[in-house]
């Protein structure tokens, strides 16, 4: 069993002995361990204050309050806290409280994850998912487009929402504009004629936006610069899931490859082939390229190795992939989602869910706090981190089939097949 599979009660109470230990010697400023800073209560009639209380009532102090406000003000007042909020254990057992469950799904190793920073953005979603209908606002962008929205990005940290749809155009959408008592019109900037045939998948990384479609080309759109088109590049099919990185833009293709241009002279690096159907989905990291395919397979290529590292069969063909924190799940044809474990390039399926869609899952998102699911059957399910996973919540009003996903900064963007966009944004943004 490593570190990180240590029982967490284990674990936590070992720490908090370690903190706990008061000694009778004064205590040296630039020792490390938090134990030996301690001070023990005093005797005398001087008033007590926070500095001098023991760990185990700071730490009772410290669960009560907002995990925004400990990691970013109280770890920063002073030594004694700053080493007392960076306790890995202390996060891992505010996180027990909210889930019982493995939590995440695949164990991490501690040294590479911000327990802290998950344990905040797991509160935070559980908060605004579990009674999304009192905390939630939800928009219908009903007007810009007359066909289905295939595609949606949301960029500017949730502020800005790009949609894209079988009409050929993209429409922007800044969501700041967006009221109960006004028309979606209002939040409507701009329209963009963006291709010749259907938009199908959207991307960005930095300042550029990149849009795939059937008619065979991607195309790259300056954000800061008013989503003015800055480039564009043509493929032999219709790209249908492209990922942009600094210097590097992939796609895959309905002709069953994955094609790698350089983006600095948008030369042709690479063309993989190793599916025999169109490739659907596609992931990327520095180490890998992870695709999906009509064909019920996922192909895992190693960039470094440069060749194909693995194929792993599935029940169901993949329609959508989220590939972040240490783990890849899978939405498939069937419904159903798969969870993958891309340690040392193991990329083992460690688990399967059947979550109750009735639909294929068009749109899937992984990060600390939850995971969005979107189908085909007009819901969107909001699951738990953990495993065994669970529901937090399901959303099925106002919905028609759902297309895609894009969930950032806890505003969610979905594409329906009613011609329209669907915003759900906090309250409080």
């Amino acid at each position: 069993m490593t570190s990180s599979e240590k029982p967490l009660e284990s674990s936590f109470t070992e720490t908090l002995r370690q903190l706990s230990i008061e000694t009778e010697d004064q205590p040296n400023e630039e020792d490390n361990d938090l134990s030996t800073s301690l001070s023990p209560i005093p005797t005398t009639d001087e008033p007590l204050h926070l500095l001098v209380l023991p760990t185990e009532i700071l730490l009772v102090i410290v669960g009560f309050l907002d995990p925004k406000f400990v990691i970013g003000k109280l770890s920063l007042v002073c030594k004694r806290f700053h080493k007392l909020v960076s306790q890995d254990a202390i996060w891992k057992m505010r996180i027990k409280k909210t889930y019982t469950g493995q939590y995440p799904v695949i164990a991490v190793d501690d040294g590479n994850f911000d327990w802290g920073q998950a344990c905040y953005q797991i509160e935070k979603d559980c908060s605004l998912w579990s009674n999304y209908k009192e905390n939630m606002d939800f928009y219908s962008l009903n007007c810009g487009h007359i066909a289905s929205v295939d595609s949606v990005c949301l960029l500017q940290n949730g502020d800005i929402c790009v949609s894209g749809s079988r009409d050929r155009t993209m429409n922007v959408w800044d969501l700041r504009k967006l009221s109960k008592t006004t028309k979606a019109e209002s939040a409507s900037v701009k329209s963009i004629q963006a291709h010749k045939g259907w938009v199908w998948s959207m991307t960005s990384f930095d300042n550029i936006l990149c849009s795939a479609s059937w008619d065979c080309w991607l195309n790259f759109w300056d954000i800061e610069a008013d989503f003015k088109k800055v480039g564009q590049l043509r493929g032999n099919s219709a790209f249908l899931c492209p990922v942009l990185q600094k210097d590097v833009v992939m796609s895959g293709s309905y002709d069953k490859q994955i094609y790698m241009y350089d983006r600095r002279t948008d030369a042709l690096i690479s063309k993989l082939r190793h599916h025999k159907k169109p490739v659907l989905c596609l992931s990327a990291d520095e180490h890998y390229i992870v695709s999906g395919s009509e064909d019920n397979t996922i192909g895992v290529y190693d960039r470094r190795a440069n060749r194909l590292l693995k194929k792993i069969k599935m029940e169901a063909f993949p329609m959508s992939m989220s590939y972040s924190n240490g783990q890849l799940w899978a939405g498939l044809r069937n419904g159903e989602i798969n969870v993958l474990d891309p340690t040392y390039g193991k990329f083992d399926i460690v688990q399967n869910y059947n979550i109750g869609h009735k639909g294929k899952i068009t749109g899937i998102n992984n990060n600390t706090g939850c995971i969005i699911t979107a189908a085909t059957d007009k819901t969107l399910k909001v699951l738990s981190p953990c495993h065994p996973v669970s529901e937090l919540t399901t959303i099925d009003e106002q919905l028609q089939e759902l297309t895609d996903l894009h969930y950032l900064n806890g505003v969610l963007a979905c594409g329906c097949s009613d011609f329209t966009c669907g915003i759900w944004r906090p309250k409080s943004f």
